[in-house]
């Protein structure tokens, strides 16, 4: 897999995660997020969730037919990524990696960019095509943020997916493709991967750390519902490649999700925090208004000596 075009900048990415360790940094390092994963595969729960804590999205879909809430896409983002592909011979469900980037593309892209980062905030973009698009988008400072699922399960769902029509594709080796992509890319430089297929409350804690891990507020109302995971299957995985991967990427999102625990704050200890504060908050009020009680003293002691 020819991943040279980002390898250079993923160096500088290397460099300043270990630095940003080294000084125990939050894992924040710029001002942009790309969530990565295949179709179907959790990638809109995890960027909804996201969003909700605070992760600026622009304009993006938030209902759709085959999704209640909405993709969580954007329409110019998925515009620009399909081109890509079909620049270097492939589509979504026939991807190429991307190596050639048009100069249109490229100058598209850069707007894009810049006008999504213009308000100052960490913003994101989720596209499943990024995964094969990357090293048209990739800077030293972008942050990646990768999900997958039971290989069954996307199936399923994909085969649902009352606009497909073309039955003749063979979902469980684009499955396999598209999740080769995504533990490549993992294997240049660790980021945090999380199983969609965890239970309902490991998944949520899951990702309310990864949230605090990019500062975002995880104490607003939760995206995440259960009824959001369809067509779970719960079959055996009979293709050996297929399930050696699967098998990788759970331990993987394991592993991530010890680094991730690290983050993680009882609510006890929430509730300390907040009463800390609130003291804080108590006493510098009563020191502001001692000050302002000094003041005026100082002030009209100066006017009795001046007259």
């Amino acid at each position: 897999m020819n991943l040279s075009l980002i390898n250079r900048d993923w160096q500088k990415y290397t460099k300043s995660l270990e630095l940003s360790r080294e000084q125990n940094t939050e894992i924040t390092l710029g001002k942009s997020v790309f969530i990565l994963g295949m179709h179907r595969s959790g990638t809109s729960c995890l960027t909804g969730m996201l969003q909700q804590y605070g992760l600026y999205l622009g304009e993006v879909s938030e209902s759709a037919r085959s999704n209640q809430k909405g993709n969580r896409e954007s329409a110019v983002v998925m515009q620009i990524n399909n081109e890509l592909l079909l620049a270097n011979g492939g589509y979504w469900y026939e991807p190429e990696e991307v190596q050639s980037i048009p100069l249109p593309l490229k100058q598209r892209i850069e707007e894009f960019k810049q006008n999504l980062g213009q308000l100052d905030k960490l913003w994101g973009i989720k596209d499943p095509r990024m995964l094969f698009c990357l090293s048209a988008w990739f800077e030293p400072d972008t942050l990646l943020v990768g999900t997958f699922r039971d290989p069954y399960d996307v199936v399923s769902s994909l085969e649902n997916r009352q606009q497909i029509v073309d039955r003749s594709i063979d979902w469980q080796e684009l499955w396999f493709r598209y999740n080769c992509q995504l533990i490549s890319l993992y294997r240049l430089c660790p980021f945090p991967i999380i199983n969609f297929d965890w239970e309902p409350n490991r998944y949520r804690v899951a990702v309310q750390n990864l949230g605090r891990s990019l500062s975002l507020n995880v104490e607003r109302e939760d995206f995440f519902a259960a009824d959001l995971r369809h067509h779970r299957c719960g079959e055996e995985i009979q293709d050996p490649r297929v399930r050696k991967l699967y098998s990788e990427l759970v331990e993987i999102a394991n592993c991530e999700e010890k680094k991730l625990k690290k983050l993680e704050i009882s609510p006890i200890k929430v509730q300390l925090i907040r009463a800390e504060l609130e003291r804080s908050q108590t006493r510098l009020s009563q020191l502001e208004l001692q000050l302002e009680r000094f003041s005026q003293t100082t002030i009209a002691l100066l006017r009795d000596r001046v007259s």
